[in-house]
C-alpha cells in the first residue's frame, strides 16, 4: 500500500479482495511512529489556522465582505447563473466596466470550487471555505512536500509548522498567500502557492524515481488555473531543483576541492557580470548559459520535467493560451516597483503603513543557522530552499518596472524563510543527541534519536501556537491592560503591533449583513431595484468615498450592485483592475464624480471634482445612472439639470438618469484611425486617456483600425513628460444616422439604422471576440469603445470564442488523451 509516510514507498500495488485488507493493516503497522507524529502535526497546525478564523462565523449564511474579498462574491454567482448554464467557463459580463471579458484573465478554477460547494451548502458558506482554503491546507502542503521528497523526520513535521507561522504572518497584507492577503481577496493565491509546495514534493519523485510525472502535470495544471504568479513560481522552483540536484551531486562528480573551485568562479562571473553591467539582457544571458550547464548535468530529469511541464500545460491550456494569446489587452495599473530593498527582505518592521509589523531577526536567524549547517553538511534540502529563495530575492530585487508587481514575489522569500527556519530547528534538535543529558549512559541506546523526533515538531506545534495566540491576543490566561497592550506571563505585545487576522476574519466573514450600515446598504440596494424597474436596466457609476462605502462593509460593495439587482444595474468600477481597457477612463470620470475618489491607477492625469466633464464623460460612456451622496457632489449635480435627472433617493444617496446617454448612436463625423499598430495595452490607453481629457477632440473618434478612406494620424509622444498624444484629428461631418431598436442582451447587442454606410460608436468595451453581422467592424475607438460601419439596416453584434479558444481546448483535449494513454499503459504495465 503506497504511503507518504512508508520509509521506502512502494510505486503501485494490485487491489486484490479479500487480500487488501490484511495488506491495509499490515502497511499502516509498518508506518514509523515519527511519520504518524508529523502527519497529525501537520492536521493539527492546519485545525488551528481554521479555528483561529472563526468556524462560527465562517459557517454563518452570510455574504462575505473586507476589501477585494467583498467583490469577489459576484465571480462565482456569475458563473453558476450564466456561463456554466450556457457550457462556457469563460464570456462577456456587462456588469462591470461597460462590460469585460469575464473570466478570460482571471482565474476560473477556484470560483469552479465554490460552485461546487454551492450545490450543497448556502453560497456563502462554500465561498468562505473555499477562500480560506488554501490557507487552512498550507501546512499540511509544506508537510506533503516534505514527505513525498523522503526528507527525513522530523522536518516534514517542522515544515507543516512552517508552513503555520507563514500564514499569520502580518507583515504584507495584499501580496498574496498569508491569511491578510487571503483576506484582501487574493485567496486565489494561496491556493495556488499550497498546490505549489505539493507539485514541488511531486517533483522530487520525478527526479529521483521517475514517477508521478502525471500526477506532478496535472498538479502544476490546478496551480496554473489557480494563480499565474503562482505558476511563475512553480516553474521557476522545478528549474532550481534541477540545479541543485546537480550542484549536490558535485562531490561525487567532480571531488570536494574542484567542487568548490567551479562554485567561487561561477559566483565570480555572476559578481562580475552584476557589478559591469545594470542592463537586464547580458544579466539574464549569464544566468541563463550556467543554468543550462546544470541543467544538462542533468539532462535525464530535465526532460521528464519538461515534459511534465508540457503536459501540465496542456492540461490548463484552455485558460492559459487565451490568456496569454490576449494578454495585450490586459489593463496596466501602473504599480509602482518597491525599491527599499533591505526592509522589505530583512525589516519589514521598518516599513510604514498602517497596519502592524512584527520583526523577522529571529526568523532570519534561524533560518541562517538552517542554510549554514546545510552547507556545511551538504544537505539537499537546505540547498533547494536556499535556491528557491535566493532565486525570489533576486526576482524581487532585479524584476524592472513592469505589469507583473515585483511585491507579488516577496510571499515566496518570506516563505522559503520560514521553510528554512525548519531546517535550522532540525539541525537544533539533532544536536541535542551529544549532549550529556541524552548520552547513551542516562537513557538506552535508542531513545534519545526518537524522543528528538516525536517532540520536536510537537513543541514547534505547541510553541507556534503559543506565539500565534499571544499575537493575536487570544492566549488562554492573558488579559489586556488599559492602554490596549496584552500580557501573557512575562510576554506584552502591544495594542498596535498585535497580529489583526482574526479580526479581520471576523469581519469579513460575519458578512455584510452584520455592518450597522447594512440597512443604509439595504436601502439602496432596494433603491436602485426600484429604479431599475421602472427606469430600464443599465450601468451607474457611484461617487467613491472611502469612508462612507468602508462602512457598508469594503469601499468595494456597490460593485455588488449587479449581484444583488440580478444584472439589471451595473457598475463601471468592478473588481479586475487588469481585465479591461477601460478601466483608467472609469477612473478618470469616478475622479470628476467624487469628493474624494480613489485613483488607485498610476500616470493618470486625474480631475478633482468637475461635474461638468464629468457629466459629459457619462454621456459619452452611455451610463444610465449616477450616484452621488456627499454635499460637494449633490450640490454641483444641482448645476446640470439638463443632464441629470433627480430620479429618486436613498439616504444619504441621491440617484440621477443621465439625459442623452444613449448605449448606441451616430458619429457626426468621420472617426480618423491611428497609424501606430495598436494592438492594446498602453500603446492604446496612453494616448487615449489624453484624448479623453481633451474636451475639443471629443467630436472626433480615434480608432485603431477602419475602411482606408478614413484619414489616418499619427501617435506622438510628449518627451518632457514621456506620455503619447493622438495627432490632431481631420473632421469631416457625416450625415446623420437614426439608431432604434437597440437591444443588449450582454453577449449580443442588436439595433436598427435607418442608413446604411454611416459609421455608428457602440459605447461597450472593445474585445477582439466581437463580431458584427449587417455592419463592418468592430473597430476600437476611444476611449475603449466599439465603431461599425452597417452595411444593412439591421445590425448584430456577438461576442464568441474565436480561433484562440479553440487552440487552447484542442490542446487541453490532446493533454487529457495523453494522460489517460499513459495512465493505461501504467495500468498494463502493472497488472503484467
Amino acid at each position: 500500500m503506497p504511503t507518504w509516510c512508508s520509509m521506502s514507498v512502494t510505486e503501485d500495488f494490485r487491489f486484490k479482495a479479500p487480500a487488501f485488507g490484511r495488506s491495509l493493516a499490515s502497511s499502516y503497522r509498518k508506518i514509523p511512529l515519527e511519520c504518524w507524529t508529523s502527519f497529525f502535526v501537520a492536521v493539527a497546525a492546519c485545525a488551528v489556522v481554521f479555528w483561529r478564523l472563526g468556524p462560527a462565523e465562517i459557517f454563518t449564511d452570510s455574504t462575505p465582505t473586507g476589501g477585494d474579498m467583498g467583490a469577489h462574491v459576484w465571480g462565482p454567482a456569475f458563473l453558476r447563473d450564466h456561463l456554466l448554464p450556457s457550457f462556457q467557463l469563460r464570456g462577456w459580463s456587462p456588469d462591470w466596466y461597460a462590460g469585460f471579458p469575464a473570466m478570460q484573465f482571471y482565474m476560473v478554477l477556484p470560483y469552479l470550487f465554490i460552485v461546487v460547494f454551492d450545490l450543497l451548502l448556502p453560497y456563502g458558506v462554500a465561498f468562505k471555505l473555499v477562500a480560506i482554503s488554501g490557507v487552512v491546507l498550507m501546512p499540511l502542503a509544506a508537510w506533503a512536500m516534505g514527505r513525498l521528497s523522503s526528507w527525513r523526520e522530523p522536518l516534514p513535521g517542522l515544515m507543516a509548522v512552517a508552513g503555520l507561522l507563514f500564514v499569520f504572518d502580518f507583515n504584507f497584507t495584499i501580496y498574496g498567500g498569508n491569511i491578510a492577503s487571503t483576506l484582501a481577496g487574493e485567496f486565489a493565491f494561496s491556493i495556488g502557492l499550497a498546490a505549489s509546495l505539493l507539485y514541488l514534493g511531486l517533483v522530487h519523485r520525478v527526479i529521483e524515481h521517475g514517477t508521478h510525472q502525471g500526477r506532478a502535470a496535472v498538479v502544476l495544471a490546478v496551480v496554473a488555473l489557480c494563480h499565474p504568479i503562482t505558476l511563475l513560481f512553480s516553474v521557476s522552483a522545478t528549474v532550481v531543483h534541477i540545479a541543485v540536484r546537480a550542484v549536490h551531486g558535485f562531490p561525487r562528480r567532480l571531488g570536494v576541492k574542484p567542487m568548490v573551485v567551479a562554485l567561487l568562479l561561477a559566483t565570480l562571473i555572476l559578481v562580475g557580470v552584476f557589478s559591469v553591467t545594470s542592463q537586464l539582457f547580458p544579466r539574464l544571458l549569464v544566468v541563463t548559459l550556467l543554468l543550462l550547464c546544470l541543467l544538462l548535468l542533468e539532462f535525464r530529469s530535465s526532460m521528464r520535467l519538461l515534459g511534465v511541464g508540457v503536459l501540465g500545460g496542456a492540461l490548463s491550456a484552455f485558460w492559459t493560451i487565451p490568456f496569454l494569446l490576449r494578454r495585450s489587452y490586459l489593463n496596466d495599473m501602473g504599480w509602482e516597483k518597491l525599491d527599499d530593498v533591505p526592509e522589505n527582505l530583512f525589516f519589514p518592521d521598518r516599513l510604514g503603513g498602517d497596519s502592524a509589523k512584527m520583526t523577522i531577526v529571529w526568523l532570519l536567524a534561524l533560518a541562517a543557522l538552517g542554510v549554514l549547517a546545510g552547507l556545511v553538511r551538504w544537505f539537499q534540502p537546505a540547498l533547494l530552499l536556499s535556491g528557491i529563495g535566493f532565486v525570489a530575492a533576486m526576482g524581487f530585487i532585479y524584476w524592472p518596472q513592469h505589469r507583473l508587481w515585483n511585491a507579488r514575489l516577496l510571499p515566496f522569500w518570506y516563505l522559503t524563510i520560514y521553510l528554512l527556519v525548519a531546517v535550522g530547528l532540525l539541525f537544533l534538535s539533532e544536536s541535542l543527541k551529544s549532549t550529556e543529558v541524552l548520552s547513551e549512559e542516562s537513557w538506552p541506546r535508542s531513545t534519545p534519536k526518537r524522543w528528538i523526533s516525536l517532540a520536536t515538531p510537537v513543541l514547534a506545534l505547541v510553541a507556534a501556537t503559543a506565539f500565534v495566540s499571544v499575537y493575536l491576543g487570544v492566549a488562554p490566561g492573558g488579559s489586556y491592560e488599559e492602554d490596549g497592550d496584552f500580557r501573557w506571563g512575562p510576554f506584552t505585545v502591544a495594542s498596535e503591533d498585535r497580529n489583526f487576522v482574526a479580526g479581520w476574519a471576523a469581519w469579513n466573514f460575519s458578512g455584510y449583513e452584520s455592518r450597522p450600515a447594512f440597512p443604509t446598504l439595504n436601502s439602496l440596494i432596494a433603491t436602485m431595484t426600484f429604479v431599475g424597474q421602472e427606469y430600464g436596466c443599465g450601468r451607474a457609476l457611484w461617487e467613491y468615498d472611502r469612508d462612507e462605502l468602508g462602512s457598508y462593509g469594503t469601499p468595494m460593495a456597490p460593485m455588488l450592485l449587479p449581484y444583488w439587482t440580478d444584472g439589471c444595474i451595473g457598475s463601471m468600477e468592478g473588481l479586475y483592475f487588469e481585465s479591461s481597457a477601460t478601466v483608467p477612463f472609469h477612473f478618470l470620470m469616478q475622479s470628476e464624480l467624487s469628493a474624494n475618489p480613489s485613483r488607485p491607477m498610476r500616470g493618470l492625469t486625474y480631475r478633482g471634482l468637475d461635474l461638468n466633464n464629468g457629466t459629459r464623460h457619462l454621456q459619452m460612456s452611455g451610463v444610465r445612472y449616477y450616484m452621488a451622496f456627499s454635499e460637494q457632489a449633490v450640490g454641483e449635480a444641482r448645476r446640470f439639470p439638463d443632464r441629470l435627472d433627480l430620479i429618486a433617493r436613498s439616504d444619504p444617496w441621491s440617484i440621477y438618469q443621465v439625459i442623452d446617454a444613449d448605449l448606441i448612436e451616430g458619429l457626426g463625423y468621420e472617426p480618423n484611425v491611428s497609424e501606430a499598430g495598436i494592438t492594446g495595452g498602453r500603446s492604446w490607453t496612453d494616448p487615449s486617456t489624453e484624448w479623453f481629457n481633451d474636451p475639443t477632440r471629443w467630436d472626433v473618434l480615434i480608432a485603431s483600425d477602419g475602411p482606408s478612406h478614413w484619414n489616418r494620424v499619427d501617435v506622438l509622444n510628449k518627451m518632457s513628460t514621456a506620455r503619447a498624444r493622438f495627432a490632431p484629428s481631420v473632421e469631416r461631418p457625416l450625415a446623420a444616422v437614426s439608431v432604434t431598436e437597440i437591444v443588449d442582451e450582454g453577449e449580443r447587442i442588436s439595433f436598427s439604422v435607418d442608413r446604411v454606410g454611416i459609421p455608428v460608436v457602440v459605447k461597450t468595451s472593445y474585445f477582439p471576440n466581437w463580431s458584427a453581422k449587417g455592419a463592418l467592424g468592430p473597430y476600437q475607438a476611444t476611449p475603449n469603445w466599439m465603431i461599425v460601419v452597417p452595411t444593412e439596416h439591421e445590425v448584430v453584434l456577438e461576442y464568441g470564442a474565436t480561433w484562440v479558444e479553440y487552440l487552447g481546448w484542442l490542446i487541453t483535449v490532446i493533454g487529457v488523451g495523453s494522460l489517460l494513454v499513459g495512465a493505461r499503459r501504467k495500468g498494463r504495465k502493472v497488472h503484467a
